[in-house]
């Protein structure tokens, strides 16, 4: 059996996507959605210029093998990313990058 492979697939977004998306950009982050992207993650995230990779996940809901390669993949690259279940990790995430820069200013000084 050959398999044909594509980038795209018909990927459905969890239901949680849309109010976390909600409040990423309530908080001010841009967004771009990726989730129809195979083996990727949901969304790029970008918060003053600080970016991040997000994978968004039902609670409870584990990650698939392309989205777990992915990840480490990344990381392993020194990119940055989240897996997000709820408003509060949302919130949660865009106040440690704003921390972070926080520090990094005081410390440039």
């Amino acid at each position: 059996e050959i398999r044909r492979l594509s980038r795209y697939h018909s990927a459905k977004a969890d239901a949680n996507q849309p109010e976390i998306v909600k409040e990423f950009r309530r908080l001010g982050a841009f967004i771009l959605h990726i989730h129809r992207l195979k083996n990727c993650c949901d969304l790029v995230v970008n918060y003053n210029g600080y970016v991040v990779m997000v994978e968004i996940k039902m609670a409870g809901k584990k990650l698939t093998e392309g989205e777990d390669v992915f990840a480490t993949d990344w990381m392993a690259a020194g990119g940055k990313w989240a897996c997000i279940t709820t408003i509060e990790e949302a919130q949660g995430l865009i106040e440690s990058i704003a921390t972070y820069q926080k520090l990094t200013k005081r410390a440039e000084k």
